[in-house]
């Protein structure tokens, strides 16, 4: 009846199938209890809940311990213990009892006399021993597991008696000091303080609030806009109020990119953020559109139709660039198939405009009213006055058909004179006809019989009349082909030209040092301390001093070779000496470079004196490709060397130089044809022998250059 799935004995009926409400199962007790059948716990209630005739067995799950209790003191013993819903008789609910025979011994029994080795409340102690050896009894100890605590002992603060005088925590030498929290908010400040051992209610152990007298200012609190520190981080008002927008442009709208929090407006903010460009202070909601290319009125549309400035555009169907009055729309520029303007005359045919081309073709292509006028393709025809058929270009017209009175060519030279010449015949209308004019294209031009070259120079007058290019005799006197202003000597045929030779010095430019100066050809006077070389030889003063520059046999010279100068590749020092018979100041040096010689070098240039010492010397200067040429130094070394006395000039090779083979001897023998002297001009690149230098088979590889101030 329950739906237990148990049926009851009481209840049966016998059928093939179960009807509803019944069961196969029987056996259920109490078919009105749900909890009560076979297969339920038994529990303490009074009831059979499983059904097998027994009440409240042992085995109920909710059944409790009870103890032996023989003498009848409350207390059990622990090791005689049963199970069952109530309590048997002699049994009860607490164990512990250490002598269950004495009903004055059992946990909580009172211990009175120190001198009774009894223990009556089965703590394990007696009232005459001193567990915690702090000296004192027991019975005499108000707390005997503590050896803190005896009637000698020194108040602190724990809430004990600590020297059993029946008070707690009095007279503590350094009790802490507590803080009161005035306004209630959870944190104390520091104005009002107790000092004891037990925290008074509305007291905290430290101060932590910044404003005691607000309970809405404390540490971790929210932060409001009041003008107070809420949080308590020494910072008034952070990070709460408004939320404001930059207005850049001071046109009242805030750019919604630029936003602040502040309780108060801050200067150039705003409270809307409605500015679509706040770098334009006629951008935003309030504005007017117009047609400049940006969003004036900040409702996400630019030059809009509705635009003050927007402009009227027509039908331009044809999409010629031309429109018509049909329809029409305002626009700030102009829309597809529209244009700026209503002048087409044919809006079906994109040929016809007004900046159309007229053309031949029975229609007003231009749209100026007119068919066919001055139109492209039709002919151009001049006016002939005399009606010999020959125009002239004095009135011309163009038609697609011919004007009475006109032709079809320019052809007459005289249109007042029927029998005049025409221009197929006389070019420049001059009266001569094209084989007897000079130029039949200039009425002014010779003719053939005064001119023969028709050269323009009349054959009196013209240097050479079978020849049309050349010189006239009023602006080439000798005839020779330069025209006076061009002509060194016009009176001489044979002289020099300013093409040739511009100083006229007789010297051409190809063979002069300086075409500029009359004063300065080859063999030209040297004037000794000029700094000018006149003659071209490639020194300035090469005759003001002489003297001799040889190579020594072998031996060193601070540290440079004095012997052959073959092994300089790559490093090598070699020097020559030098006397002058007169004195030199500052001298520049520069070595030959031989073509059959290597041709790089990264020498630098030194001076000693007699005894080897170093007077000057030069940077390194780095010279490639050089074949056949001088390599100079840029500067001078400040060094006088006076005339009669010895010196040494020499090169150090750098370790990229390749300077060798041939050496200037083949041997390491003097010889007295290595004596250079400079007692003639000598030219740059020398042949063989050298002026100034005596025959030798040997490669001149190196040969010296002094030049002097």
């Amino acid at each position: 009846a329950e739906g237990d799935t148990f049926g009851s004995d009481a209840d049966t009926i016998v059928g093939c199938e179960a009807p509803a409400g019944y069961m196969g199962t029987a056996g259920d007790c109490d078919d009105g209890d749900d909890d009560t059948n076979p297969d339920a716990d038994e529990i303490c209630d009074h009831a059979d809940n499983d059904c097998d005739g027994y009440v409240d067995e042992d085995d109920a799950l909710d059944a409790l311990d009870w103890f032996l209790d023989d003498d009848g003191d409350g207390w059990g013993v622990e090791d005689e213990v049963v199970s069952a819903c109530d309590a048997p008789a002699h049994y009860v609910a607490n164990d512990g009892d250490c002598d269950d025979d004495d009903p004055a011994i059992h946990p909580g029994a009172p211990e009175f006399d120190c001198t009774d080795p009894t223990d009556y409340n089965c703590d394990g102690s007696v009232g005459y021993e001193d567990a915690d050896a702090d000296g004192f009894a027991a019975c005499e100890d108000c707390d005997d597991e503590d050896d803190t605590t005896h009637p000698d002992g020194v108040e602190v603060c724990d809430e004990a008696d600590n020297d059993c005088n029946g008070l707690v925590d009095d007279g503590v030498d350094d009790p802490p000091t507590w803080y009161a929290d005035a306004d209630g908010d959870g944190f104390a400040g520091d104005a009002l303080v107790l000092v004891q051992c037990a925290q008074p209610p509305g007291y905290h152990p430290s101060p932590t609030d910044c404003d005691d007298l607000d309970p809405s200012s404390f540490p971790g609190g929210t932060e409001v806009c009041d003008g107070a520190d809420n949080d308590c981080d020494t910072d008034v008002d952070e990070g709460v109020g408004s939320t404001w927008y930059a207005d850049a442009d001071g046109d009242g709208y805030g750019d919604p990119l630029s936003p602040t929090v502040a309780c108060d407006q801050p200067f150039g903010y705003v409270a809307n953020f409605s500015d679509c460009d706040d770098s334009m202070a006629t951008s935003n909601p309030a504005s007017y559109e117009v047609c400049d290319g940006a969003d004036n009125d900040c409702d996400g549309y630019v030059d809009e139709p509705d635009a003050i400035d927007a402009l009227t555009f027509w039908l331009d169907a044809d999409t010629d660039g031309y429109g018509v009055e049909t329809a029409t729309e305002t626009a700030c520029s102009a829309p597809t198939g529209f244009a700026d303007n209503a002048d087409d005359c044919d809006d079906t045919d994109p040929g016809v405009h007004p900046a159309a081309v007229e053309i031949c073709n029975d229609a007003d292509d231009d749209c100026d009213g007119l068919v066919d006028d001055d139109a492209v393709g039709g002919a151009t025809w001049y006016v002939d006055g005399d009606s010999d058929g020959y125009g002239v270009a004095d009135t011309v017209t163009v038609d697609c058909d011919q004007p009475i009175g006109f032709v079809d060519n320019a052809d007459d030279c005289d249109d007042a004179d029927p029998a005049s010449t025409i221009v197929p015949d006389d070019g420049d209308c001059d009266g001569t006809l094209t084989a007897d004019d000079c130029d039949d294209a200039d009425d002014a031009s010779t003719i053939v019989a005064e001119d023969g070259d028709c050269d323009g120079a009349l054959t009196a007058d013209d240097c050479d009349d079978a020849d049309p290019a050349s010189t006239i005799v009023a602006e080439d006197g000798d005839c020779d082909g330069a025209i006076t202003a061009e002509d060194c000597d016009d009176a001489d045929p044979t002289s020099t030209t300013l093409a040739t030779d511009f100083d006229c010095d007789t010297w051409l430019t190809a063979d002069d040092c300086d075409d500029t100066n009359p004063s300065v050809f080859p063999g030209a006077p040297e004037i000794p301390g000029d700094g000018i070389d006149s003659d071209c030889d490639g020194f300035d003063d090469p005759q003001n001093f002489s003297g001799i520059i040889e190579m020594t046999s072998s031996g060193m010279v601070n540290g440079f070779s004095g012997g052959p100068w073959g092994p300089l590749n790559g490093g090598g020092r070699a020097v020559s000496r030098v006397i002058l018979t007169q004195a030199c100041v500052n001298p520049q040096l520069a070595l030959y470079q031989h073509p059959d010689g290597d041709t790089s070098i990264q020498g630098a240039y030194f001076v000693l004196d007699e005894a080897g010492n170093e007077l000057d010397s030069t940077a390194f200067q780095t010279y490639s490709g050089c074949s056949d040429c001088w390599l100079p130094h840029p500067g001078r070394l400040s060094v006088t060397m006076a005339a009669g006395t010895n010196y040494w000039i020499g090169l150090a090779n750098g370790s990229g130089g390749d300077m060798c083979c041939p050496g200037i001897y083949n041997d390491a023998t003097p010889r007295t044809e290595g004596i250079a002297t400079f007692d003639s001009p000598r030219a740059d690149k020398p042949a063989t022998p050298a002026v100034g230098l005596p025959a030798t088979s040997v490669s001149w590889q190196n040969r010296w250059r002094i030049d002097c101030e």
